[in-house]
């Protein structure tokens, strides 16, 4: 086995003893190597298992939070220390300046800690460590926020100036309020935008043909470069002394490219940042490949159409490249000193023909919904790169123009590299004139190249474990056991509805009164208590009235409701895709999770709450990642395929095992996260933790199970309201099925009943359930009454009817278009005719 991390390697048989003497061996070899794709550099292999837990197990190796806080750190040491004895120096000198390359190229590395154990602390130290030995290090953070709290801390621990925290480009506009802000100017930030929105990296595209860019580089005091700019300038037929100077790239830029550690969001990464640029003892510049460490889960990337339109702009490219390739040749046509051009010209001419052949057969192709031709793809990129046609990852034809005439950019779609990987993965599809292929995130993209990352998260999902397997690594599991008690509460999924539905506001009321039932419940029983619920239930739940037409931002709105929930009941109260990752501002509390955010079959078009919204492309993209990375096609079904059959108080899951572990693992993601804002890996005491709704299944339990956490008590809600009135525990097992029927809206039969009965795992005689059956049918008629004279204050509701179709369902009206306020007018809305529930739309939010 190989011995680079033997610490780790020896945690699989004596972790324990290792962990509590604090005793680790260290050494070095570097004798095993592995060719990279598409690279043709050599990459040092990891060993096979360096952790005490490969994979996820079901019963993971449970540690003490300072063992697994230990475990995490050795292995971000024994990485920096592999990382650090590669040296491998090449020249990359270009006739204008000397250039050296350090390269380090380690296969990326894994590692999961349980939150709350400290992987940000162990991170922080490591980074601080290896800039004490001359190791520059790139920490990669989610928000912009987190970086600043990334950079204050080590600073704090280790001085000031110790870290940098990477700063955006700014607009002119933010300049003038902010003269600080100077060094990071672009005056070309919408532009900047529109050609990321291309597919484009503009640092390594729009800013090689912005004036302003070429005007700072006119200016820089280096004659070659100056000769370079201004050649510029007058091929385009413009004045230099038109143009300010851009400050981004030769002020902003530079200045975190040299810091030791540099702290960025993951939405700034660009091969720039993830050099360090100094100048050795001999005045040379060298680009060091920095120790990379990206903390939190990332996006694996987008999927990217191309149609018709950008193949026709190809096609127009390729034809003004022939001109000027005829109008070079006939220029030095018959010169002999002139040959080795004439040659260089003549490879791009034939490039281009090539290329506009391939494109009028891709144009047809596209026009008859088929699959584009991959060999041909494949030959023109193969061609391209041989006439150095390719800059960055970008063909000649895909680069952005600039017209000085109009100060316009133009931004082909970025396309040709992406879509010939992702068709070797088999991840194209085609769609009516267009194509969707995979561009892999630059993070992605850098750690298969170069390595030299290291993923540090809590919940590390399913598709980048299987790419780290397949670069040659593997994962490091360091799970702490957690002081918590863990208990879920079965009878309303509290799944969070549509806003733009007509009913939704009585629905969001209704769920507004359970949690500060629950709350006010919890907060007698003494300790400190958050609820996590969804944003759209406070926005809309709230007394404070909302509407599309508000010009207040919904975070706002709900942050005041929030504040005065806090005041009446004692309780925090946070929502999904803010508070449920990366912050601890609930240290120690009592956990209270309403649901989950759940992914829609189709994105809903409003603000998911941190669900990404659409089911299909988040599994679309997890796939694509998994298969570019190398996995195996047969674990990534091409299509989610159909959900389970509907049963009583489940949110259906896709049939397909491979697609359902999928989501499972993704779920269960989101759940743990959720979890660990208490911090309850270093707890004191025993903390609460509460699952109220949500995914029930077993398999959800299972994944928990992984992550250390263990369900142990399970209970029938008693806050939530049913037709029958508070629920304060079942009769029997029919009256428990029913009222998970109406939980989902489920309409109420003796067939009904059955099915949900073994969805719970309950038994009945036939007689009871059709006796109870028609007591419940009997007070519906009698309620009725009520119901109508209720209606008329509340205004007329329409008629929910949710139909199964194959696994699946589907609304088609909405119901309860009243305001309801007090708790009786809350029921009625809530369940209008035939006791049929608010409307919960979209498979993003029910079983039904």
């Amino acid at each position: 086995m190989n011995s680079r991390f033997p610490a780790l390697r020896a945690l699989g048989d004596h972790h324990e003893d290792l962990l509590m003497d604090n005793h680790f061996i260290s050494t070095a070899d570097h004798d095993c190597t592995l060719i990279a794709d598409e690279c043709n550099t050599t990459v040092a292999a990891l060993p096979a298992a360096i952790g005490a837990v490969l994979g996820h197990a079901a019963v993971p190796v449970l540690l003490s939070a300072d063992d697994a806080y230990r475990v995490a750190e050795q292995a971000l040491d024994e990485y920096l220390q592999a990382h650090a004895g590669l040296d491998h120096v090449e020249a990359r000198g270009d006739g204008e300046e000397d250039l050296e390359e350090r390269l380090r190229k380690l296969p990326a590395l894994g590692i999961t800690v349980t939150p709350g154990v400290g992987k940000t602390h162990a991170a922080g130290r490591v980074a601080m460590r290896a800039a004490r030995a001359g190791v520059p290090v790139l920490i990669i953070v989610p928000t912009k926020a987190l970086a600043h709290s990334y950079v204050e801390a080590i600073n704090q621990a280790s001085g000031a100036g110790a870290a940098t925290e990477y700063v955006a480009r700014q607009s002119p506009e933010a300049v003038s309020a902010d003269a600080a802000l100077s060094p990071w100017l672009c005056h070309k930030l919408e532009d900047v935008r529109r050609a990321g929105e291309a597919n484009h990296r503009p640092g390594q595209s729009l800013c090689r043909e912005c004036p302003h860019g070429r005007k700072a580089e006119y200016e820089c005091g280096i004659q070659e470069r100056e000769q370079r700019a201004l050649k510029w300038f007058q091929a385009h037929g413009i004045d230099p002394w038109d143009y300010a100077p851009c400050h981004f790239l030769y002020e902003g830029l530079p200045s975190v490219k040299t810091a030791q550690i540099l702290v960025a969001p993951a939405a700034a990464f660009s091969e720039a940042l993830a050099f360090h640029n100094g100048v050795d003892e001999h005045g040379r510049f060298v680009r060091t490949q920095r120790f990379v460490i990206v903390d939190e889960a990332i996006a694996p990337g987008k999927l990217v159409r191309a149609g018709l339109v950008h193949v026709e702009q190809w096609i127009t490219k390729l034809a003004l490249i022939q001109k000027l390739a005829g109008e070079k040749i006939a220029k030095w046509h018959g010169l002999t000193a002139a040959a080795g051009e004439i040659a260089a010209w003549n490879e791009i001419d034939g490039v281009a023909a090539l290329g506009e052949e391939v494109f009028r057969e891709l144009a047809a192709a596209l026009a008859l919904k088929q699959s584009p031709d991959l060999a041909q793809l494949t030959a023109l990129l193969r061609a391209t790169r041989a006439a150095k046609m390719t800059r960055s990852g970008i063909a000649a034809w895909e680069r952005i123009g600039y017209a000085a005439e109009k100060d316009i950019f133009s931004s082909p779609l970025r396309a040709l590299h992406a879509l010939v990987r992702s068709m070797q993965a088999g991840v194209v599809k085609c769609l009516p004139t267009s194509v969707e292929f995979f561009e892999q995130s630059p993070i992605l993209e850098w750690a298969r190249k170069r390595g030299s990352v290291v993923f540090l998260d809590a919940t590390l999902p399913l598709w980048l474990r299987r790419s780290i397997e397949h670069w040659g690594s593997t994962v490091v599991h360091a799970i702490a056991a957690q002081n918590i008690s863990v208990e879920r509460v079965t009878g309303c999924s509290y799944a969070r509805g549509r806003p733009k539905l007509r009913g939704f506001r009585a629905y969001a009321k209704a769920m507004m009164h359970d949690y500060k039932t629950a709350a006010e419940q919890h907060a007698r029983m003494g300790g400190l208590w958050a609820a996590l619920v969804h944003q759209a239930h406070i926005v809309y739940g709230s007394e404070v009235e909302y509407d599309s037409a508000d010009t207040r931002k919904k975070a706002d709105i709900a942050a005041e409701f929030a504040s005065e929930f806090r005041v009446a009941t004692g309780c925090e109260l946070g929502w999904f895709g803010a508070h449920d990752r990366g912050q601890d501002y609930w240290k120690y509390h009592n956990l209270m999770l309403f649901g989950q955010p759940l992914l829609g079959l189709v994105a809903a078009g409003d603000d998911d709450d941190g669900a990404g919204g659409s089911m299909a492309t988040e599994y679309r993209l997890a796939r694509a990642a998994a298969l570019t990375a190398g996995d195996d096609v047969a674990a990534w079904p091409a299509e989610i395929g159909a959900l389970d059959e509907p049963v009583a108080g489940q949110i259906p899951l896709p049939r397909d095992p491979q697609v359902r572990g999928w989501l499972v693992d993704r779920y269960a993601g989101d759940v743990v996260q959720a979890i660990g804002r208490a911090r309850g890996a270093r707890s004191p005491q025993t903390l609460r933790v509460e699952l109220w709704g949500g995914v029930v299944s077993r398999e959800i339990d299972q994944a928990l199970a992984a992550h250390g956490i263990e369900i142990q008590t399970t209970r029938v809600n008693d806050v939530h309201v049913t037709q029958r009135g508070p629920r304060r525990g079942c009769v029997n097992a029919v009256e428990q099925a029913i009222d998970a029927l109406e939980a989902v809206c489920a309409a109420v039969s003796v067939r009904a009943v059955r099915e949900a009965l073994r969805g719970l795992g309950l038994r009945a005689r036939t007689d009871e359930i059709a006796q109870s059956v028609a007591a419940w049918k009997a007070a519906q008629a009698c309620t009725q009454i009520t119901k109508e004279s209720s209606l008329s204050k509340l205004g007329t509701p329409d008629v929910t009817e949710i139909t199964f179709v194959a696994g699946t369902a589907s609304t088609v009206a909405v119901s309860a278009t009243a305001d309801p306020a007090a708790s009786d007018e809350i029921e009625h809305a809530r369940h209008g005719p035939r006791g049929r529930c608010s409307p919960v739309v979209n498979h993003q939010e029910i079983a039904a």
